[in-house]
């Protein structure tokens, strides 16, 4: 009987008792995976309010352009520091209370804005007491480039408008 003990699918199966190198390596490397995604992740996170506002801007601006070629009249988007809207050309604004519509983009505290147009080589930051600054959409669908940055404490959002289509320009470096 003592020989039955020791055939050698029972020495396999004593030496089979751990991991092998191949699967703890296999392990680790999955392990890392999932690590640098959470990593990659979690950095993206922090921009999120930047990306979302820089992304409302940029449907904002495509809707105004839109919305003036269809209308046959220009519209305007105003630009604050606490938010942006957009109103026909022709309505008057009371410089004492400038009164944003209901369906305003409403910019989150702490976050500043600089605007780069064609005209300025410089970028400028809207400050709190400032008049808003106006990006026309004319009804034949031209609208003048810009540039509008987004920052806050923890990093920078910048997107670039055509003047043609209100689309954001791609850098192609």
């Amino acid at each position: 009987m003592t020989s039955a003990h020791k055939t050698p699918l029972n020495k396999r199966l004593q030496l089979r008792a751990g991991f092998t190198l191949l699967e703890i390596m296999v392990t680790m490397a999955i392990i890392s995976i999932i690590l640098g995604s959470a990593v990659l992740f979690l950095a993206n996170q922090s921009n999120g309010e930047l990306d979302k506002l820089a992304q409302q801007t940029q449907i904002m601006a495509k809707q105004t352009l839109r919305k003036a070629k269809l209308e046959e009249r220009p519209f305007s988007i105003y630009i604050t520091p606490r938010e942006i809207w957009v109103q026909p050309e022709n309505m008057p604004l009371d410089d004492e209370d400038i009164t944003p519509p209901k369906s305003s983009l409403i910019i989150p505290q702490g976050v500043r804005i600089s605007l780069l147009t064609d005209a300025d080589e410089d970028w400028f930051t809207l400050a709190k007491n400032d008049d808003p600054f106006i990006w026309t959409f004319t009804q034949s669908g031209l609208c003048d480039s810009l540039e509008i940055q987004f920052e806050d404490d923890d990093g920078i959002q910048t997107i670039a408008f055509h003047s043609l289509t209100a689309g954001e320009v791609i850098d192609e470096d």
